[in-house]
């Protein structure tokens, strides 16, 4: 599979995206979803090939903005939200360092993107599943350790790998 590089918008949808092709004969060229970069003819043009599937817990693990997606901060504020908690409570000693976000711009983007913080994928957005699965991944957990106990009832998304990959 060629390298691909991509960029996109906060739900995943592509915006960009760079793949460097390497032909049968050995020929490389560099392909875009805007241009078409060759150093060499080709018979046919080159396929697209969409970015991967990120799991909703990543691309909103940065919650506080400061540019790292951390457990203490990011995945506390995550859990506080999905218990319910709001105001400066919902924030209060979870606000990573370098964050120019208030408690209001943190309640508004989780409310904004609620619907990616169920990762299990079973309709409903649940503090002691969604929000253990989204704590156990940014703790660095994977595989069995990731999903032990975590998965809420009737969710379509039940393996490590379907929550992590």
């Amino acid at each position: 599979m060629p390298p691909i590089v991509h960029s996109g918008t906060p739900d995943g949808t592509l915006i960009s995206f760079l793949a460097i092709v390497k032909e049968d004969n050995g020929k490389r060229a560099r392909v875009s979803n805007t241009a078409l970069v060759s150093e060499f003819d080709f018979i046919s043009p080159p396929s697209v090939v969409p970015p991967p599937v990120t799991p909703p817990s990543v691309r909103i693990s940065d919650v506080d903005g400061n540019g790292q997606s951390d457990a203490l901060t990011d995945g506390l504020l995550i859990l506080r939200f999905l218990f319910g908690v709001t105001g400066p409570a919902l924030t209060e000693g979870s606000i990573g360092a370098g964050s120019s976000m208030n408690s209001a711009d943190i309640s508004a983007f989780l409310t904004t993107n609620s619907v990616r913080l169920d990762v299990d994928d079973n309709g409903t957005n649940n503090a002691l599943t969604d929000g253990l699965l989204i704590i156990h991944y940014l703790f660095g957990l994977r595989g069995t350790a990731l999903i032990s106990g975590a998965v809420g009832s009737g969710a379509t998304r039940t393996t490590a790998s379907e929550l992590h990959d």
